[in-house]
């Protein structure tokens, strides 16, 4: 599943008093695919049209500050229910229960559809006993996490309320909003809206309408001189489909709002406009890895991960604030070896603050005597403000676009971004998984921010990687990197070293679909799975082009491996 990135709630829960029987009140969140029943007289908080819920007693009531309902729906899953699972423990486990303990894990249905109840137990903050019960589902791309959190001497009390919200918890077939308030995503059944071009100077989207109503659209998605074959279905809220690369699948959404089409694969954005006739298009001629537009637009105005922005270009949107909690735009900007300043500019017309940090995303915009880890931040300057970074290191920066000024209270900004000795054009960001992003240019050494399963990037033909891969049950996990070997190359070495027994396979041209052994199908060029680290795997004559390595771990849960990836090659122009 997805990340979710998430601002857990730090309860202040006081003990004692018995809960009351109380009646319920429902929540529709079409939108999103569901419904819900939730305690009439309760406070409910939600983000949009209801991708986020809290429901808490009103204040000055018996139970206030002692419980809390929560529902979360992501509209952008990739993976599986079991991945989902474990990703939401792990926010907790980093974000709030540092001690995290699960006492079950238990299969059950919602609306017929599978999914998982897990209760856990930990420490808030470190310190206060709490305990959770998860119902987490997927349906489609949706994944769900509606969850009961209590004082873990109260929680008992509160289980018999959650059983009835549960009960009611029901998926629907999401609805478009009605006619004549908010552009429907997606046409009629039947209306072959989405038949025709669609592009911007990255991708070029081409679709043939179905052959009979309800039937598939089909077509190609063009980026740089490739072009891959893509399949959809209309859905509700828009295109679901896939397109393929070497044989694999990469998943897709789309969705109309008149001559744009927002084009979403692997939580990267792209906006295409409808081609009236067929000009040229102008793509992009580096080839991988698009850059990031000279502006981006954040569609989202509540707390959310917008993407990559050029290290020398623009975003703008609107940051809405919420009641006891902060929003924030999180924006990425990889910085190319040899830069010698950066510059980031926030204007804004409410006081939005920003806070900035290299090589990982901010876990808290505190102060750094309570925790903060940010490595630049702003929230006292009155906008517009700006941070300078001299020398900056390479690598990617991650920055936040910070709203704490409560409910009610939002404000529209412009984010600008210079970067000293870069030309605009020239660096690439990390993107999408599969063809999108298979070999953009990278800095000396390559960080890798994911400690499980996870399409890294690219690594310099000379270059070094470094990362953290983490142990799963019944599981390789393993990071993806791609070497572009140049023509005239006579010799690619690679050395894995690691404080764990981690693997290594290498294959040129393609990704890896097996690590089996050859006569079980394993389609490995290279692989060595046992060698005690450090680990050298030498290709003599490699052949021009991408060469996919893949670090592994099969050493099961809680079995964790730090490594570096060192590339070093021989010839070549």
């Amino acid at each position: 599943m997805r990340r979710i990135r998430i601002l857990w709630p730090l309860l202040v829960l006081a003990w004692g008093v018995t809960l009351a029987q109380t009646p319920l009140t429902t929540f529709d969140g079409a939108a999103f695919g569901y419904r819900l029943a939730y305690p009439s007289g309760w406070v409910l908080e939600q983000e949009g049209d209801g991708s986020y819920l809290n429901i808490q007693p009103p204040q000055g009531s018996a139970e206030a500050g002692r419980v809390a309902i929560e529902l979360l729906a992501d509209p952008e899953v990739t993976g599986t229910l079991d991945e989902g699972v474990e990703d939401v423990l792990a926010e907790l486990r980093a974000n709030l229960l540092p001690d995290l303990t699960v006492q079950s894990r238990t299969p059950t249905t919602v609306s017929g559809v599978p999914a998982v109840i897990v209760r856990l137990t930990g420490s808030a903050g470190g310190t206060q006993p709490v305990t959770y019960r998860l119902v987490l589902t997927l349906q489609g791309r949706t994944g769900y996490v509606l969850f009961l959190e209590a004082v873990s001497g109260e929680f008992a009390a509160f289980e018999p309320l959650f059983d009835q919200v549960q009960a009611s918890f029901a998926l629907i077939q999401a609805q478009a909003p009605p006619s004549g308030t908010v552009p429907p995503l997606a046409p009629p059944l039947g209306e072959p809206a989405f038949a025709g071009t669609f592009a911007n100077d990255q991708l070029r989207l081409v679709l043939e309408a179905p052959a009979a109503p309800g039937g598939a659209y089909q077509g190609t998605l063009r980026h740089g001189d490739q072009s891959y074959p893509v399949r959809a279905q209309l859905e509700p809220l828009g295109l679901v489909g896939d397109f393929e690369s070497g044989g694999n699948r990469f998943a897709f959404t789309a969705t109309l709002a008149g001559d744009e089409v927002t084009f979403v694969t692997d939580g990267n954005r792209y906006v295409l406009v409808r081609e009236v006739a067929s000009p040229s298009t102008a793509v992009n001629p580096f080839g991988g890895t698009p850059p990031a537009p000279a502006e981006i637009v954040a569609n989202e105005t509540g707390t959310a991960d917008i993407g990559a922005v050029s290290p020398n270009g623009r975003a703008r949107g609107r940051l809405d604030g919420l009641a006891d909690e902060l929003t924030f735009h999180a924006y990425v900007v990889d910085v190319p070896a040899g830069a010698t300043r950066l510059t980031i500019e926030l204007d804004a017309d409410a006081d939005l603050d920003i806070a900035v940090k290299h090589g990982s995303e901010t876990n808290s915009f505190a102060d750094r005597d309570r925790g903060g880890d940010w490595d630049y931040r702003d929230i006292g300057t009155q906008n517009p403000t700006t941070l300078v970074i001299d020398q900056p290191a390479a690598g990617r920066w991650h920055i936040d676009v910070l709203n704490i000024l409560g409910a009610g209270r939002g404000g529209d900004y412009v984010l600008t971004l210079t970067t000293a000795g870069v030309a605009d054009g020239t660096v690439t960001p990390a993107g999408p998984v599969g063809p999108l992003g298979a070999t953009p240019p990278a800095p000396a050494e390559v960080v890798a921010s994911e400690t499980g399963t996870a399409f890294i990037g690219a690594l310099p033909a000379n270059g070094r990687a470094r990362g953290r891969l983490d142990g799963m049950q019944d599981r390789v996990t393993f990071h993806t990197y791609v070497v572009e070997v140049p023509a005239g190359t006579t010799r690619l070495t690679l050395v894995l070293d690691a404080d764990a027994d981690l693997d290594i396979a290498v294959k040129g041209g393609s990704e890896i679909r097996s690590y089996a052994d050859e006569d079980q199908g394993g389609d490995w060029d290279y692989r060595d799975i046992d060698t005690p680290n450090p680990t050298t795997v030498v290709v003599e004559g490699p052949a021009s082009g991408p060469w996919y390595v893949d670090v592994m771990n099969a050493l099961g849960a809680g079995r964790n491996g730090s490594y570096s990836l060192t590339v070093t090659t021989s010839g070549g122009f």
